[in-house]
């Protein structure tokens, strides 16, 4: 072996170096051949961690040893088993000064992992087994409760396990090897408690067993053991500080991180549950036997976290006397309160600080399953409540507001959330002297904004200490409002002496922040421009990472200020008319720098959105939120509020007025109108009868209606409602007229006009305002005709929408009207491209009405028209979905499809043409195809046949862009549309229901004659996309998705036509379906098995076409579809699947044997021949025989027989895996 570890070591130092590709790679396979799963492997990897002297090689010999021995372990003697556990640790016991850090850690995980796997074993050979390999029916109903005989074989397993040597480790005097043992228990529990990744090669019903074990037998005495070490150290703690030892301190760490597993241990006392809950993640393709998947650790985990809602058993009451009632809250304090000031920072015991108090987190999240006194449970809160209180008060607990120690903060504000999680707002107002315990939270929280100030905490949501404080203050205040039911309005009141300061403090302190960091920008600013420096790029990424906090904050800030509303809209109200005065002062002066103002008032705005409405969407029905309803306010002073910020919205109209849009910040402009969007969808025209509301209080019913006022002002058809909708259009037309090149002004301002278009109570008013029909009538005016085209295109989508939701259905004459306002100019322009004389009599300007032809059309101005007119063709076509507008939608666009084909035809070599083309076409047929007659949809068929034609005479170069340097990123684009068109065309028409308008009652039901030129059609594209296809093109995710659902949809629907393709495609077909279910996700493999399913379904069902005896199916394609089942059947074999793909993989397989069951009874003998050993051959042969025996079933294509067959799946999965030698 000598020889071998040489090669070994010269291949690992190979890779540390620069070499060329080729000894590159022959020293990776060397590498690689270390995990070939063989005794002989296993012995050379044994003998290579004795006697190398290179770090690099005992990394990938530790490796390689996991790897092989989940493989192999149950092939190998259970003396080989001992010998290398024992191998093992006397090296690492015997080299402690010698191997790094690196390498201890590596080996104390694999001596964990094979500790656990060798255990399970040993349980297996020992303890009695029905044939599932389960423990029998008499145990499992309590197995919690071993048998005195049962419990003694175990006793005598874990005896000869590594734990004994363990606990001796921890014992011993050195400190390395106390270090080492306490590593080794960690690791230990951690497999244990099923918290590692580590899957070991077995089952998860196998991995809930030992663990029921060990939880019996092992943790209990545990957790003594370490109670005790930690009592033994409480004396030592101030002389460790104080001499900086380093190494004791980590035994402290290590040995509170020990403790915490224990505290968060998953109790399940109820087995019978447990196999009840196996049961079904077994039928959600959970874990299958001897081998777990990568792709089946979601569901392991998924599985940890399933509690089981059985009583306490009497194992957690022992628990629950360990935990609360053993002294261990009283240690923990005592550990923590040492003095503080002796803390070095050589030492750094700031992560023994927070282990400490995420022990006492975790303590008090437990409680909530161990404690079910209530006075005990009420002790528990008092006692922390306390010991909190009192390292407040201490000087040295404000030593930890600094940046150094913020995870202290953090765990300590974690542990306050927590409590509120656990024990409510209900349990806190009953402690004793609440509101003692209220101020102390609440003076936390203030001291952590004015100590360290947003700027210097961390500005991740989930490492930052006030975000937990202000979710236990919003919780307590939604509490408070929603699930109280006596004395509600005393515990509101209570609640908000407290949130409100909280509210304002933290507001006024951010915006003085904001105001702060943009007083330093713009004094550093000349500077900054002459003398740049990484620092300046630093303040600003930290001003950036502020406002990106403030946001994540909002909601909850949201919260805070609803639980004192009447103050919360004065405290605004006032801020607001501070703004009034500073900005009727920059409109005075000119030369006012004004950023720090504009930052001010978008913070303004969005906190006073975020506070009057929560998140709206377009719908019928966006409520005043419940919480200020319930809370009961004068209604004048929301009014108020109201008032303030549409003036202060003129004011900003009066400063662009005055001095043009340089002196007003675009992000100010769109931040109103996202702000008008809020308050429109909730305030305007408000149902008066959505306010009557009903709550029950015990006996009594009492009825809501707190918001009079309101519904009188802005309630359906008043002055005030249809005064503030049109200010509202007004704005919108305002702003996209100024700010057409400012796109996120353009997008907030659209999107507001979109939403309120979108609604039946907006449109019906909307469609009556004269500014509206004087935008209808002038939409095409020189103002909005310098509007971007796709912008343009947003805004005739939105007219579209109006008249569809404005107008009843049985007002058609109006509807027809109003869009011919919209499509006569659309269709003037288009129509002038191809005929002179077209639309000529009022613009005697001949440059703007040349006609398209061959020598112009590459143009500039002719090339803006034509991107114009399909802009707009696309902006109608999907605004018009309703069903009043959409039968004129149909006749503009059948009249204009045909000139469509010329245009791309004419400008074949202009990608963003071809591109607008077909997203005018997918969006037709996703939007308007279901609902055309049958002769209209045999007209837009022929149209898109023509389309088909024409790219495949151009050999297909349309589809790409001609720059080389674009190729890379949009080359794709253009057939990702094409495959979207397919999709939409088979979905609309087929009966898939991906398309949302099949479900429609109007939908036209297809005759066969159109069915089949429909057919026609998706098959001649169909062999476009295939000679298109490509591996780069697949390698794209989204391509890949939407290719594979169209050939999906296609091997649904057209199973038969699939089948008579010509060989070359069928051929293309097929080996697109192979590399999909091996190169792509899950839910690509998923379309790609489920097609080879559908095509074996057809087979079966209609004469087995698949078979070579049949004549009528092509001997090229036979062997083809050979190849396809060879493959399935191959990578279930070899295991190359993830967990979540078995139930279509058990359908799939049992198709194909369907459609073919001799050939897979040959691939079965030659299965067989290539084993090695009698044995090993004999239980394949039984395995295979229980997946193919008809005793029960006949392979005939029924749900019950599928059903069968996919239990007989499951059991032959666990036997495969074990075989090494392959088809």
């Amino acid at each position: 072996m000598e020889n071998e570890l040489i090669t070994l070591e010269e291949a690992c130092e190979t890779l540390g170096k620069q070499c060329s590709t080729k000894v590159l790679q022959e020293a990776e396979q060397i590498i690689l051949h270390l995990r070939t799963p063989s005794k002989e492997m296993m012995n050379f990897i044994l003998y290579a961690i004795k006697n190398t002297k290179y770090e690099s090689v005992l990394f990938q010999c530790i490796i390689a040893l996991r790897t092989i021995c989940f493989k192999i372990w149950n092939l190998l003697e259970n003396e080989l088993h001992s010998q290398i556990i024992e191998d093992l640790f006397e090296y690492l016991t015997s080299n402690l000064q010698t191997l790094t850090n690196e390498v201890i850690n590596q080996l104390i995980y694999l001596l964990a992992l094979i500790t656990k796997r060798n255990f399970l074993y040993n349980f297996e050979l020992t303890v009695t087994l029905d044939n599932n390999n389960n423990l029998n029916t008499q145990n499992q109903e309590n197995f919690f409760q071993l048998d005195k005989e049962l419990e003694n074989q175990v006793t005598g397993l874990l005896e000869k396990t590594l734990f004994p040597k363990v606990i001796e480790l921890c014992q011993q005097k050195s400190i390395e090897s106390q270090l080492i043992g306490l590593k080794f228990l960690k690791n230990l529990i951690e497999e244990f408690s099923l918290r590692s990744n580590s899957t070991l090669g077995i089952s998860l019903e196998n991995h809930v067993e030992i663990k029921a074990i060990f939880q019996k037998l092992i943790l209990p005495s545990l957790f003594d053991f370490i109670f005790e070490i930690l009592n033994n150290y409480l004396p030592t703690i101030n002389s460790l500080l104080e001499k900086q030892l380093s190494h004791e301190l980590s035994i402290l760490i290590l040995l509170l991180n020990i403790l915490s597993l224990f505290i968060t241990w998953e109790f399940s006392g109820d087995y019978k549950k447990l196999r009840e809950q196996l049961v079904i993640i077994r039928q959600e393709g959970g874990s299958l036997g001897s081998s777990i998947f990568d792709g089946q650790l979601q569901n392991e985990r998924s599985f940890v976290n399933l509690k089981s809602k059985g009583r306490i058993t009497e194992l957690d009451g022992k628990w629950a006397y360990k935990l609360f009632e053993n002294h261990l809250l009283d240690l923990l304090f005592k550990i923590f309160n040492t003095d503080l000031k002796k803390y070095s920072h050589d030492v750094k015991p700031q992560s023994c600080l927070i282990t400490i108090v995420r022990c006492i987190t975790h303590l008090a999240t437990v409680s909530s399953k161990l404690l079910t006194n209530e006075y005990e449970a009420f002790q528990l809160l008092e006692n922390i409540l306390l010991w909190i209180q009192s390292i407040t008060s201490l000087n040295s607990f404000n030593d930890l507001f600094s940046f150094e120690n913020q995870n202290i903060i953090l765990q300590f504000c974690l542990l306050i959330q927590q409590l509120g999680e656990r024990f409510r707002f209900t349990k806190f107002i009953k402690l004793k002297e609440p509101k003692l315990k209220f101020e102390l939270i609440s003076n936390l929280t203030l001291q952590i904004v004015n100590n360290n100030g947003l700027h210097k905490i961390s500005l991740k949501s989930n490492e930052n200490p006030l975000i937990y404080l202000f979710d236990f203050w919003s919780s307590f205040v939604s509490h408070a409002i929603y699930y109280s039911s006596s004395n509600q309005q005393e515990q509101i009141v209570f609640l908000s002496n407290y949130v409100s300061k909280i509210y304002q403090k933290v507001i006024e302190n951010t915006l003085n922040q904001f105001q702060d960091f943009n007083n330093n920008s713009n004094q550093n600013q000349n500077q900054k421009q002459e003398n740049y420096n990484d620092d300046d790029d630093e303040d600003e990424d930290q001003d950036q990472e502020i406002k990106n906090y403030f946001n994540e904050c909002l909601e909850t800030f949201t919260n805070l200020g609803r639980a004192s509303i009447s103050e919360s809209i004065n405290f605004w109200i006032t801020i607001l008319d501070n703004i009034h005065e500073k900005f009727a002062e920059h409109l005075s002066n000119e030369n006012i720098p004004n950023y720090n103002f504009n930052e001010t008032l978008y913070w303004t705005i969005t906190l006073i959105g975020y506070l009057l409405a929560d998140n709206t969407e377009s719908s019928e029905d966006n409520l005043i939120p419940e919480s200020i309803s319930l809370l009961g306010y004068e209604d004048e002073i929301i009014i108020e509020l109201f008032q303030l910020m549409f003036k202060l919205l003129e004011l900003q109209n009066s400063s662009i007025n005055i001095f043009g849009i340089e002196q007003i910040s675009p992000l100010i402009v769109s931040r109103f109108s996202w702000f008008l969007e809020r308050w429109s969808l909730t305030y305007l025209f408000v149902n008066f009868e959505n306010y009557y509301q009903y709550q029950s209080c015990g006996s009594k019913t009492r009825e809501l209606n707190q918001v009079d006022n309101l519904i009188e002002k802005y309630s359906k058809e008043t002055q005030q409602s249809l005064e503030a909708l049109e200010f509202i259009l007004k704005q919108i037309v305002q702003n996209i007229i100024n700010f057409i090149h400012e796109p996120k002004v353009m997008e907030s301002n659209l999107q507001l006009f979109s939403n309120i278009s979108n609604t039946r109570k907006f449109s019906k008013y909307l469609i009556q305002l004269d500014a509206l029909q004087e935008l209808l009538n002038n939409h095409n005016s020189s103002d909005l005709s310098m509007i971007p085209s796709g912008y343009y295109k947003k805004l005739l989508e939105i007219f579209c929408k109006i008249i569809g939701n404005g107008y009843s259905k049985k007002d058609k004459s109006n509807v027809q009207k109003q869009f011919l306002k919209i499509i006569e100019p659309i269709m003037n322009n288009l129509l002038s491209l191809f005929d002179y004389d077209q639309n000529t009599n009022n613009n005697n300007n001949e440059e703007e009405n040349e006609v398209l032809t061959q020598s112009n059309y590459q143009n500039t101005k002719m090339i803006e028209k034509v991107v114009f007119s399909l802009e707009c063709i696309n902006g109608i076509i999907r605004g018009s979905v309703r069903k009043n507008i959409r039968e004129y939608c149909f006749e503009f666009c059948l009249n204009i499809f045909d000139k469509i084909l010329e245009i791309v035809q004419l400008y074949k070599n202009y990608n963003q043409i071809t591109r607008l083309v077909l997203v005018i076409f997918t969006d037709f047929t996703k939007r308007q195809i279901s609902f055309l007659k049958n002769e209209n949809l045999e007209h837009y068929i022929e149209v898109l046949s023509k389309l088909f034609t024409f790219f495949i005479k151009t050999n297909k170069q349309i589809l790409f862009t001609q720059n080389e340097k674009e190729k890379k990123q949009e080359d794709y684009k253009n057939i990702l549309l094409l495959l979207q068109l397919l999709i939409n065309l088979i979905s609309a028409n087929f009966g898939d229901f991906e398309n949302d308008n099949v479900f429609e009652a109007e939908m036209v039901i297809r005759g066969t004659e159109t069915s089949k030129k429909i057919t026609v059609s998706v098959l001649l594209a169909l062999g476009l996309i295939l000679d298109l296809i490509t591996e780069d093109l697949i390698s794209h995710p989204k391509f890949a998705t939407r290719y594979y659902r169209l050939i999906h949809l296609l091997f649904q629907t057209f199973p038969q036509n699939l089948l008579a393709l010509e060989c070359d495609l069928f051929d293309s077909l097929l080996n697109s379906l192979k590399y999909g279910i091996e190169n792509t996700n899950s839910e690509i493999a998923k379309f790609c098995l489920e097609s080879i399913n559908s095509i074996a379904d057809y087979a079966v069902k209609n004469d087995n076409p698949l078979i070579e005896e049949n004549k009528l199916f092509d001997k090229q394609k036979f062997f083809k579809w050979n190849e396809i089942k060879l493959f399935v059947y191959q990578i279930i074999i070899e295991n190359r699947y993830s967990s979540d793909l078995i139930p279509i993989l058990s359908n799939c397989l049992f198709s194909l044997i369907c459609s073919n069951h001799n050939y897979f009874k040959q691939l079965n003998l030659q299965l067989l021949n290539n084993q090695n050993g009698e044995e090993q051959k004999n239980k394949l042969h039984t395995a295979i025989n229980n997946l193919l025996n008809t005793e029960q079933f006949d392979f005939v294509i029924t749900r019950k027989n599928k059903s069968i067959f996919r239990k007989r799946f499951d059991l032959f999965l666990q036997t495969v895996t074990l075989f090494l030698n392959k088809i």
